[in-house]
């Protein structure tokens, strides 16, 4: 076995499939159509389809996707949207470009999600949006986040960066509120090599105007506002596509190597894991733990080649850039328990059982 245990495991991904991936890219370049092309549209349908939306526009980020929904549902100064404390700032910095005003909601310690007697208590008139976020491959329960949606007329944008693939019930991550967003960050199960992301939606008005915002405000060969400039290159969505039609047998082999963890950590006092509801399919985009002495945890696995990291350090209120900024973040509990004592462990099909083991019985080895 070989140190160090890489987080990410990107190098031995290439190395898998570096033939397909090179022939992948050799065929989109030979097309000649490094933009808007067939692949872009064909992939854009497969995404829409796999999740079960009507229409799909792919951009340069989720930070993007969720920036432009917030702008096509006319998100202005002064308005408040509804967002988790516990989050990437990617969640957070389309709602500060809006110039609106964030109102910081708890998540539920137990299982990430947001806390829906809380979401109406925070609601006011001045309440535009909500950003539901889908962390580390689980799902919140549309229904109730549904019926909150409708009794107040308030939008949703899903943040599904992080949970493409999972479901609840017959309902895949990707089908909640006006809008979801996915990333296609390096970091995700499915990735572009460098950004990506995509808007997913059932409203074809909604589908429209993300069209035109991604291009500048472009339709056939006039300019209708004032847009932005943000797509994948072909050869990015010629890739995705390849890995789309692999999601779902990667996912089972994640399944599997978490299984491993569990059962090898579980009897671990010191250490806890997130719940998952039974109707729930988790796609484990973060194999993160709750254990106590987390940050002496992390430098004794890292002084044993392995590498760990923090989602997240900080709640997104405690930034800088919200040192000047109005907010509200009332009652965050939770998610400062959280922020304190969540580990997240390498997990990709690339990594090994004989690595799995060696993990856990280092983690062992510490609380001991």
């Amino acid at each position: 076995m070989k140190l160090p245990i890489s987080f990410y495991g990107l190098d031995r991904f290439y190395a898998e499939y570096r033939n397909s991936i090179l022939q992948i890219t050799d065929m989109s370049f030979e097309n000649g159509y490094f933009l808007d092309s067939p692949e872009v549209n064909a992939f854009e349908q497969a995404l829409a389809r796999y999740v079960g939306r009507k229409f799909a526009v792919t951009v340069s980020s989720c930070t993007d996707a969720l920036f432009l929904s917030l702008k096509a549902l006319n998100i202005r100064p002064n308005d408040e949207v509804l967002v988790p404390a516990f989050s990437f700032i990617a969640s957070l910095s389309p709602i500060i470009h809006c110039g609106a005003t964030p109102v910081f909601l708890d998540v539920n310690k137990n299982d990430l999600t947001l806390k829906t007697d809380e979401i109406e208590k925070k609601i006011t008139n001045k309440t535009k949006a909500i950003v539901v976020v889908q962390l580390f491959g689980g799902v919140n329960r549309f229904e109730p986040l549904e019926t909150i949606s409708k009794k107040y007329a308030i939008p949703i944008i899903e943040d599904a960066a992080q949970a493409l693939g999972a479901s609840f019930g017959n309902r895949k991550a990707g089908t909640l509120g006006m809008a979801s967003c996915i990333s296609f960050d390096p970091s995700k199960i499915i990735h572009a090599f460098g950004t990506g992301g995509a808007v997913l939606t059932d409203d074809e008005l909604f589908y429209q105007q993300i069209k035109r915002l991604h291009y500048h405000g472009k339709v056939n060969k006039d300019f209708l506002e004032a847009g932005f400039n943000s797509r994948i290159s072909s050869s990015q969505a010629a890739l995705l596509h390849w890995q789309l039609n692999q999601l779902d047998e990667w996912l089972m082999v994640r399944e599997k190597k978490v299984d491993l963890y569990m059962s090898n950590l579980s009897d671990i006092k010191q250490i806890s894991f997130f719940e998952t509801n039974a109707n729930i399919k988790n796609t484990y985009h973060k194999m993160a733990i709750l254990a106590e002495r987390r940050n002496e945890l992390k430098a004794f696995l890292s002084q044993k080649g392995i590498q760990t990291n923090i989602h997240y350090e900080k709640l997104l209120f405690e930034y800088s850039l919200m040192q000047n900024r109005l907010f509200k973040a009332e009652s965050i509990n939770n998610a400062n328990f959280i922020k304190n004592n969540e580990l997240t462990l390498p997990l990709y099909p690339q990594l090994t059982d004989e690595e799995i083991i060696y993990i856990c019985n280092s983690i062992k080895s510490f609380y001991q």
